[in-house]
């Protein structure tokens, strides 16, 4: 493996210290081909993106980006309208005169299990086309070794083209800043390979003067797979450690600063939660673990991390209904998987929803600022603002980290809600305020902080 550090190389010629402008393509429109071209074009490249879905497509010329992700629609405006980005359905005249052609479709099925089915799709589609690439590279995350048996479809095909793996490191409300100032660029080659066959994909990124890690492409994959695995671990071990606190007495806040700050482990990806979630986390946990029997490699600690992240949300419902009398109207607030997006994939408030509902809750309301309906589970009805989803609610469950959720007006929940009392899965809630309205306020990191009163039946008001 080769690491290279860009930076006090670049030619003063540049402008904005950007690359040389190429033509790229980009195969799939989804989350990964979006970011991808959206942003490749702010960096002055000609775009040509395209998915197999003409809905889609007619949609993103007209500037309606299918998902959110902050900063993304103005940055694909702002392509469309200077020329540099365009939408297609026709891969093979994308990639027409191309000098470098990303391959970003899923590799999940409708089931979530894991595929290369599409990419191999596109790749023989491109390599069966008139005119081939030089440079093919895989954006997807791929199952670790998938990368070689690619390989050899391009050597068998004859041609001169190359496969790279770039693996992509943006999180889900962040990925623009994520992809224009990422703290590194991993590029996987074939085994065997020289360095500088990376070399067109260096000056793409020409003006990201980061890390880059030069790698064959097994390696790669499991940089990709290894670092989202070992940030779930430590979600995983930071929801345990906050068990300990609580029963201790212990207050979680000052654990994770006292850890945190030990630069061998810092202090991110160490908050409680009700479990991570996404389209990431979990399916390459659970991969791993996959892998380890298939393999025969007795792995013992990817496993316990998914257990224990799938248990979590049953661990909250049972304590939301430990104080009886039980709550039978919740009010949950927070649907996606974290904030910033509208992301339903694995997350846990969905969840921890369903938990409750199989513990015989029967009346939930919910409220995201991102989501305005919940069609997977009709029963739940969600409301336009949290106030409204509140009224008459025995409790309230923050199950999204939505800084909105730090700011609620608490003299006015407390007039709304049947009973005072909240359940803070994600340490958001400003407690102070809380308490002073009477509530009584409860969370993963330290025992239950009681306001007025103190009591449950403290306040009955049911607007």
């Amino acid at each position: 493996m080769q690491t290279r550090l860009r930076g006090a190389d670049q030619p003063a010629d540049l402008p904005e210290g950007r690359s040389t402008p190429l033509v790229v393509a980009v195969i799939g429109a989804g989350y990964v081909g979006l970011v991808t071209s959206a942003c490749l074009s702010s960096l002055n490249h000609m775009v040509r993106c395209v998915d197999i879905d003409p809905t889609r497509v007619e949609s993103l010329r007209a500037g309606r980006v299918p998902f959110s992700e902050p900063g993304l629609p103005s940055l694909i405006q702002d392509g469309v309208n200077d020329g540099r980005l365009t939408f297609g359905v026709d891969a093979v005249e994308a990639a027409r005169g191309a000098d470098i052609v990303f391959i970003a479709v899923g590799t999940l099925d409708g089931a979530g299990r894991w595929t290369d089915r599409h990419v191999r799709a596109v790749l023989e589609t491109l390599l069966r086309g008139p005119e081939v690439p030089p440079l093919l590279v895989v954006r997807s995350t791929l199952r670790p070794g998938r990368m070689s048996e690619l390989h050899e479809l391009v050597v068998a095909s004859g041609h001169s083209t190359t496969l790279l793996l770039n693996p992509e490191f943006t999180k889900e409300g962040s990925a623009v800043a994520d992809f224009l100032a990422p703290d590194r660029i991993v590029i996987g080659v074939p085994a065997g390979s020289t360095a500088e066959v990376a070399d067109p994909l260096l000056e793409l990124y020409r003006g990201i003067d980061v890390p880059v890690v030069i790698a064959d492409h097994a390696s790669a994959e499991l940089i990709k797979i290894g670092a989202n695995a070992f940030l779930a671990t430590k979600i995983t071990f930071a929801n345990e450690l906050a068990r300990f606190c609580r029963e201790v007495g212990g207050d979680m806040a000052a654990v994770r600063r006292g850890i945190g700050l030990d630069p061998r482990i810092g202090p991110d990806f160490l908050r409680t939660g009700p479990g991570f979630g996404g389209s990431c986390l979990p399916s390459q946990v659970d991969l791993l673990a996959a892998m380890s029997d298939e393999l025969g490699l007795d792995a013992q600690l990817l496993p316990a991390v998914g257990r224990s992240n799938r248990a979590q949300a049953a661990r909250i419902a049972r304590e939301i209904l430990a104080t009886p009398p039980a709550p039978q109207r919740v009010a949950i607030l927070g649907l996606a998987f974290k904030a910033g997006t509208d992301d339903l994939r694995e997350s846990p408030a969905i969840r921890l929803l369903e938990e409750l509902h199989a513990r015989g809750v029967r009346d939930m309301r919910a409220h995201d600022p991102a989501i305005d309906a919940l069609p997977s589970h009709p029963s739940v009805e969600v409301s336009r603002d949290p106030y409204t989803a509140a009224r008459a609610a025995d409790i309230l469950v923050v199950a999204t980290e939505w800084p909105q959720f730090h700011r609620l007006d608490w003299v006015r929940l407390a007039g709304l809600v049947a009973n005072r009392e909240v359940y803070d899965t994600r340490g958001v809630v400003d407690v102070d305020a809380a308490t002073a309205a009477g509530f009584r306020v409860r969370s993963l990191e330290r025992g239950p902080r009681a306001g007025g009163a103190g009591e449950r039946s403290a306040a009955r008001n049911v607007a």
